[in-house]
């Protein structure tokens, strides 16, 4: 049974599910697979496909908003809704609105579930808010200094001015590339270059902006040598950006910020790790579009950087959040090499 069955050309569906969560019907249709399926196995829930066993016994499952939802509608035998959001098969992303209605049958419990996709509406709403609280931050910003080159502080301004300009534009360039990318209509630039570049960015850009505005140190590590990448370089520079931009944002003013730049396997991998522990429930969300401890009209930096590294440029994103390890980001990418074969 495929999620596009499901979620099809209405963008709704029914299914009846029991007391344990398995699949009976979907839309008029009985389920006959062998194997039994719960909602997240027929949403191809990326949790559910990761688990050995499927939908229910992936440790982020105890977060989910639907699971959660149908299980008390049915305990409590009342009718219950919640919005949730779901991370399915290839990094697709969708928000649904979900309404159970509990029944009993010849002394058994069922629950009628009826899905209907709002990512379109969510997604639209979620846009604007971070896109306008982005630009009109950097447009207050600039509002402020060209008031103090009116009052004749020209030397003493120009530079702000020049920064807030580069900002502004980055932040059109990174919504932009967000939005195709979600269409599926993103056009990497490929180019070949050395990966140890990518950390002359670190170093020349994000620093200052580390010591600047978070108070926060970077150190940069690396063991590469003369390795290639053949891949979008401002692309990766925008997720660097997006990695350390949140890291800076969850220490405090005098820490380190470390990024690390090594080989393993025929990957090299850039690693951004900080000393603070990400929230339970953030952690087990944390590539869902807006998932962020920050609230609302911040979090598009990691989804972004996840969806674009591996749907469009062969990359992978991992992350680990642990008590005396601190949390720490691994962005991997295929070395470029002669004989390498593209699909």
């Amino acid at each position: 049974m495929q999620s596009k069955r499901v979620l099809d050309d209405a963008g709704t569906c029914f299914v009846i599910v029991d007391s344990k969560l398995n699949v009976l019907y979907v839309n008029y249709d009985k389920v006959t697979d062998d194997k039994k399926q719960q909602p997240g196995d027929l949403l191809k829930c990326a949790n559910a496909l990761q688990a050995h066993d499927g939908c229910g016994t992936h440790e982020n499952c105890e977060y989910c908003k639907l699971r959660n939802m149908v299980e008390q509608s049915i305990r409590e035998h009342k009718k219950l809704n919640t919005d949730a959001q779901l991370l399915t098969e290839g990094n697709r992303e969708y928000d649904v609105h979900a309404i159970s209605t509990p029944f009993t049958v010849h002394g058994e419990e069922y629950s009628i579930i009826v899905l209907r996709d709002i990512t379109d509406r969510t997604r639209e709403v979620m846009m604007e808010r971070i896109f306008f609280h982005d630009l009109l931050n950097l447009s207050g910003a600039l509002n402020g200094i060209l008031h103090c080159i009116e009052e004749g502080n020209y030397a003493e301004t120009i530079q702000v001015v020049k920064e807030i300009s580069n900002q502004l534009m980055e932040e059109i360039y990174s919504q932009r590339d967000l939005i195709y990318a979600q269409n599926g209509i993103l056009k990497p630039r490929l180019t070949r270059f050395r990966a140890d570049t990518v950390l002359d960015y670190v170093r020349h850009v994000l620093y200052h902006a580390a010591k600047q505005k978070h108070e926060v140190d970077i150190c940069v590590e690396s063991t590469l040598t003369d390795e290639m990448l053949e891949s979008d370089k401002m692309l990766i520079h925008r997720m660097m950006h997006n990695l350390v931009k949140n890291a800076c944002e969850a220490s405090h003013p005098g820490d380190i910020v470390r990024v690390r730049a090594e080989v393993q396997a025929d990957r090299v991998v850039y690693s951004v790790h900080n000393d603070s522990l990400i929230p339970e429930d953030v952690k087990h969300n944390m590539f869902l579009f807006g998932n962020s401890t920050k609230g609302a009209g911040h979090g598009l930096g990691i989804y972004g950087t996840k969806l674009i590294s591996e749907n469009f440029l062969h990359g992978e994103l991992t992350f680990h959040s642990e008590k005396g390890r601190g949390t720490g980001f691994y962005l991997s990418l295929p070395i470029f090499r002669e004989e390498t074969i593209r699909e």
